[in-house]
Parts: C-alpha cells; structure tokens; sequence
C-alpha cells in the first residue's frame, strides 16, 4: 500500500511545446497512476542553460519553468500533484548546466522555479 507516488520527469525543453502539449504528455508519462486519493510528488524536474556569461542568459529555460509550472498547477488542482521539488544538477557554484545559482546568485529561472505555485 501506498499514499502516493515519487516521480522524476525530464521535461521536453522545447520552447514551442504550448502548456497544453505538456499536461499531456505528463498526463501519459509521469501522472497516469496518479490520483487525488494517491497523488504524486514530483521529486525531481528542470531545464539545463549552458550558457557561462555573467551575468547568465537565462529567458529561455525562464520561459520552460513558467510553462513547465502552469502544466504543473493543472495537477496540483486537480490533486493529482501533491509536491514538485525542482532538482538542479550541479558540481560547484556557478557551474554551467542545470545549477540555478550562477555568478554569485541565484537565476531569475531558479527564483521562478522556487517559488510557491
């Protein structure tokens, strides 16, 4: 028996994908088994931005977390979601990847994909 389920999604980062493509997707993958009476806990999910200039050019994984989080919210509504912990990769501060803590600060896209939905 369980009270939910712990998922990891690895979310297309590709900008076009409209909020409605993503909820479907995630409706097929990672939510399926997932319902108001044994929601899910995203425990892992986020974008890369390889980019190294400082400050970091981060509008378009900033424009991945906004979509990625309205997809998000539809579960959350419907119960289906009952926490998402975005996971940033990284080896050391500052380092390129996934790590939303860049050149002494945290991202405009970490700030986005902090914040309480």
């Amino acid at each position: 028996m369980v009270d939910g389920y712990a998922v990891h999604v690895y979310p297309s980062g590709n900008p076009s994908l409209t909020v409605s493509e993503r909820v479907d997707t995630l409706n097929k993958d990672a939510f399926a088994l997932c319902t108001s009476a044994k929601p899910c806990w995203l425990t892992e999910w986020g974008f890369n931005n390889n980019d190294k200039s400082c400050p970091v050019d981060d509008a378009k994984r900033v424009q991945l977390i906004g979509a990625m989080r309205d997809a998000l919210t539809q579960f959350a509504r419907q119960g289906r979601l009952a926490a998402a912990v975005y996971f940033s990769w990284g080896g050391h501060p500052g380092e390129a990847g996934s790590t939303v803590f860049r050149c002494g600060a945290l991202t405009d896209a970490g700030k986005l994909a902090l914040s309480p939905m």
